[in-house]
């Protein structure tokens, strides 16, 4: 069911941008981040969920299950390529706040850019040094419009440990992730706005074995495991309890 906060124009103008930015997206490299100046978005370079290729080539449908739900987590990468600013952006360190979100700090070291898209209005990608994280944020003023409003949030640790990134609608967040890695192991929450489903997976980036929790609310409603050359389990539950399970 689409959310009903989802404003269709809003939606054409960020696959529009996405375009735009993906186009002018270069390769990072590992230098460290000593400023705001040079913040990167850990996950804007790749999917964060990899999949071993058998279970991606499986006709089981509950591997296939597993594919779909990596796919809707992965979207996050559809707006981390807003995180780069195209040639010819008006830079400040005049920090922006949103009409439909606050700015956490106002001392905090701060860089904007932005830039005029013909028929989409002004659009703005800032970042905040707050302390030991980075604060990401996409925002988009229509034309002939004083004020801005937030699209895309993201907070991250310096050193890449945790973070989050939120998708607004309007006034509500539509989507969110939330993320934290130990060694090779990435923790992966995704939740959205309809009906209370969420997805935690756990991932080894290393061998792309994982795990995946569905949850509606409070409630588990489906597991499952898979390795690293692709077989897997699953679980089914209603109301708390195992009502069906197997392998592929």
């Amino acid at each position: 069911m689409e959310n009903q906060f989802f404003n269709i124009n809003n939606l054409k103008r960020l696959l529009y941008i996405v375009v735009v930015m993906a186009a002018a997206m270069s390769c990072s490299d590992d230098d460290p981040q000593p400023s705001v100046e040079n913040a990167k978005f850990s996950l804007a370079d790749s999917a964060p969920i990899a999949l071993p290729s058998a279970i991606t080539l499986s006709e089981d449908e509950h591997a296939q299950m597993v594919v779909g739900w990596a796919m809707s987590a992965n979207a996050m990468t559809s707006y981390t390529a807003l995180f780069t600013p195209p040639a010819g952006a008006e830079k400040s360190t005049t920090a922006i706040t949103p009409s439909n979100g606050r700015t956490k700090g106002t001392n905090e070291d701060v860089v904007v850019y932005t830039w005029s898209q013909q028929g989409f209005g002004s659009i703005a990608y800032q970042i905040r040094d707050l302390s030991d994280k980075f604060a990401f944020e996409v925002l988009i003023k229509d034309e002939g419009s004083a004020d801005w409003y937030r699209h895309v949030y993201a907070e991250e640790k310096k050193d890449g440990s945790v973070g989050f990134m939120e998708f607004y609608a309007g006034e509500e967040v539509a989507m969110r992730w939330d993320w934290t890695r130990s060694g090779s192991t990435l923790a992966i929450d995704f939740s959205t706005g309809e009906a209370g489903l969420s997805y935690s997976f756990v991932i080894d980036t290393n061998t792309s074995a994982g795990s995946i929790i569905v949850m509606d609310g409070e409630e588990k409603i489906y597991e499952s495991t898979w390795t690293a050359a692709g077989t897997g389990t699953w679980k089914e539950y209603f109301d708390g309890e195992l009502v069906a399970s197997g392998e592929w």
